[in-house]
């Protein structure tokens, strides 16, 4: 167990560097919102998969405190 500890304390980062990725995702979201138009239905079914995506992230990160705990 105490091999497993430093192993979870590089996942940890790689999250952090997940987030930013999503942090990029959004704006472009945003652009396309103006220039579907017609088509905004479509957009807002990728915003929601964009939230989905960050709550993955959050429950992603979660999932390593609770491992961590453990």
């Amino acid at each position: 167990m105490g091999e497993e500890k430093p192993l979870l304390g590089e996942e940890k980062p790689l999250l952090g560097e997940e987030k930013p990725l999503l942090g990029e995702e959004k704006p472009l979201l945003g652009e396309q919102k103006s220039l579907l138009g017609e088509k905004s239905h479509y957009w807002t079914n990728k915003s929601h998969y964009w939230v989905n995506k960050s709550h993955y992230w959050v429950n992603k990160s979660r999932y390593w405190v609770n491992k961590s705990r453990y």
